[in-house]
């Protein structure tokens, strides 16, 4: 299955105080436009940028009757740049990613590596785990500051206990953790 992005139409309302978009989001430009709405959090939909001022059409996306795309303003602090394309690479647990899902790139972190090219991916804003075949994975970059940053492992801290033999004894120890950005880190893996 190939991959293309789905070319959205609208227009960019200016968060209040900002001038005129930089030029990676000027008029024609491809972008990604995300959401805090409920339901959508951690997703980004490939746009074309049209003009300046606040309508979005998805064309992915339909109102609720089904009959219309849907509309709605988009606010700057929502959009991003499409991110670099990066050569195919094998993924591992714990990886980052964002995962083609629904006409989008939703969120995520790689909870197992399965044999082949599949893999387990674990979605915080939903809990979920789905399967994915890793032409649907990118690794997840984020914006930030004007540029693209691959996503690390600063920011919040997760407990574990690990058990283990030590010349022919048990020895217990318990260590942090550090992961970026995503508070909840997928049950099996604690």
């Amino acid at each position: 299955m190939e991959l293309k992005p789905h070319k959205i139409k609208f227009k960019i309302r200016l968060d209040k105080g900002t001038s005129l978009p930089p030029p990676e989001f000027g008029k024609g430009k491809t972008v990604e436009v995300g959401s805090d709405e409920k339901g959508y959090e951690g997703s980004w939909f490939s746009a074309i940028v049209i003009d300046y001022i606040g309508l979005v059409e998805y064309l992915t996306l339909k109102t609720d009757d089904k009959t219309e795309p849907l509309r709605e303003e988009a606010y700057s602090r929502y959009i991003r740049p499409y991110p670099p394309h990066l050569p195919a690479r094998r993924f591992k647990q714990l990886d980052k990613v964002d995962a083609w899902y629904n006409d989008g790139w939703w969120v995520g972190v790689i909870s197992k590596v399965l044999k082949g090219s599949s893999y387990v991916v674990y979605f915080s804003t939903s809990s979920e785990e789905l399967n994915f075949n890793e032409s649907n994975l990118r690794l997840h970059h984020d914006w930030s500051d004007g540029k693209w940053v691959i996503a690390s492992w600063v920011g919040t801290t997760v407990g574990a206990n690990f058990v283990m033999n030590c010349f022919g004894g048990v020895l217990s120890f318990r260590f942090m953790l550090l992961f970026h950005s995503w508070p909840n880190v997928p049950p099996a893996l604690l």
